[in-house]
């Protein structure tokens, strides 16, 4: 499944993954339907904190 957003990334098995925005590793899978708003997002490869909102389809990155 090709998605635009890379921080966004569907695995083989068809697995929905949030990567982090700053460094672009796997983060934590998502279910359908799941929506974060205003979601601290502490990666554990870049030690950076990340606010940010998923609705489902798209991420954005609060500042």
């Amino acid at each position: 499944m090709y998605n635009r957003d890379k921080r966004i990334r569907t695995d083989e098995s068809g697995k929905v993954w949030i990567c982090c925005p700053k460094c672009g590793k796997k983060f934590m899978p998502v279910r359908p339907g799941t929506r974060l708003i205003e979601f601290p997002l502490l990666c554990r490869q870049c030690k950076q904190e990340s606010v940010i909102d998923y609705d489902g389809v798209s991420l954005s990155q609060r500042a």
